[in-house]
């Protein structure tokens, strides 16, 4: 990827994307190339993904930044961590296990009352979090009282709050000149506080929503192959891992075979000058 860039980096509006089997393979791909492990630097890149977790994961979020008293919170936190936890899978229903822990929060929600140690701890974290949200000093910067919230719900002892600080890393609505970033420093200016920030949020993922499929992908990114189609990039990066993240997983039949050769066929025509196919020195990938 570094040799890519570097070829590409004379060149303006050049684009580099690296592309992997699956979404799960995709979100710790992304951890890595924002970190700077092994002496390589972070990597700044765009995530080609399903908006609807980031999307409802940033809303919890913005709840935090409109603040109110600690008791108000704590409501607006579980009734959006309720609706995070139905959506997050999009158009896919989800696990039984998350509508029942779904339906336990919504019982809750209406009667107050949760049994279950896993469960009141999604509760308590909440009210703690919320408790800490009172005391937080803003600073007005909405980048940094933005991460600040983030960051306070990725402190969780609970999974399925500690999750949403996940979905919603890969949601890059405060880049400046954004127009979450433009209404947020207006809402500070004016008022002081950010109490409007859902609104604001919202109004920012409607323009998001129209905007995105005419995206023109310029730098590195990131996405699934299966992402990938109709789009097109000067160089291409086909990556999979050892053990997860295979173009043709173990033991597959005769069709996933089929499928699995296809998909890498999608991917190396995505590029318009080159494609590097990276694959385990043991146990590469068959087709090649």
């Amino acid at each position: 990827m570094l040799a890519a860039l570097r070829r590409l980096r004379d060149q303006p509006n050049a684009s580099v994307s690296v592309l992997v089997p699956s979404k799960a393979f995709m979100l710790q791909f992304s951890q890595y190339l924002s970190s700077d492990m092994d002496g390589l630097p972070a990597l700044r890149h765009d995530v080609a993904m399903d908006a609807e977790s980031p999307s409802l994961a940033a809303n919890v979020i913005a709840v935090l930044l409109g603040g109110g008293s600690s008791a108000e919170l704590v409501s607006r936190l579980v009734a959006t961590l309720h609706t995070h936890i139905r959506g997050r899978g999009g158009n896919k229903a989800p696990a039984q296990a998350e509508m029942g822990l779904a339906g336990v929060i919504g019982t809750y929600m209406s009667t107050g009352k949760i049994r279950g140690k896993n469960r009141e701890l999604i509760i308590k974290e909440c009210q703690r979090i919320a408790a800490v949200r009172t005391d937080f000093r803003l600073s007005g910067n909405p980048e940094e009282d933005w991460t600040g919230m983030h960051e306070l719900l990725a402190t969780s002892t609970a999974p399925q709050v500690a999750r949403v600080a996940e979905d919603a890393r890969f949601l890059r609505l405060l880049h400046r000149g954004s127009a979450l970033r433009t209404a947020l420093s207006e809402m500070w200016r004016t008022r002081g506080d950010y109490a409007d920030a859902e609104t604001a949020l919202r109004e920012a993922m409607l323009q998001e929503h129209f905007t995105a499929a005419q995206k023109d992908w310029r730098g590195l990114s990131l996405m699934t192959i299966h992402k990938a189609k109709g789009k097109e990039f000067d160089e291409v990066v086909i990556y999979e891992g050892s053990f997860s993240g295979r173009i043709l997983p173990a033991n597959a039949d005769s069709r996933r075979i089929a499928q699995s050769r296809l998909a890498l066929r999608v991917a190396v025509t995505r590029a318009i000058r080159r494609a590097t196919i990276v694959t385990p020195q043991r146990d590469g990938c068959p087709f090649l």
